[in-house]
């Protein structure tokens, strides 16, 4: 018996700052780093769709050195698509304004989280930044779809369109 790696996360929507084109994005939770090392999404280009999908090792261990471009080529010729695009964190940027020398529950008052910046899917060099986060059911409903290649079983929401390699 195959056993499924299980998945967490939630769909964010990205725009980009040069072309302004929106697309949906996963953002995988987990306890651990251990938990979620390896796994990556693509984005469609044409619709509200996400691929979820392991990467091979040698395409993990070459992140930075275009794995992630082998990654992309490789689902998208194991599903017949051409419009399957990953996208990776930038940077993770601060929002103006320090809470030194305040109390906890007045720091909470104005905390907020760190910008993420992703690069755009449709433009090279665009930027882009998160305008809405939502949950698995709340994307699904919606009528996006979310897609897992491999061995992998989408918790919180289920999946509408499974592919296995």
């Amino acid at each position: 018996m195959d056993i499924k790696r299980k998945i967490h996360g939630t769909v964010v929507k990205l725009q980009c700052s040069s072309c302004g084109r929106t697309f949906s994005h996963f953002l995988f939770s987990a306890e651990g780093d251990a938990d979620s090392a390896g796994l990556h999404s693509l984005s469609s280009c044409k619709k509200n769709e996400i691929v979820l999908g392991e990467m091979e090792s040698n395409e993990w261990n070459n992140l930075d050195s275009g794995g992630i471009l082998v990654f992309e080529a490789r689902l998208s010729k194991h599903l017949g698509r051409d419009d399957l695009r990953a996208t990776h964190l930038l940077r993770v940027g601060k929002k103006n304004g320090t809470a030194t020398g305040v109390n906890f529950r007045d720091f909470m008052k104005t905390y907020q989280p760190p910008i993420q910046v992703f690069s755009c899917i449709f433009c090279a060099g665009g930027e882009s930044k998160s305008t809405e986060e939502t949950t698995i059911k709340e994307f699904l409903s919606t009528g996006g779809c979310i897609s897992e290649v491999g061995q992998l079983d989408l918790q919180d929401g289920g999946s509408r369109d499974k592919q296995e390699i």
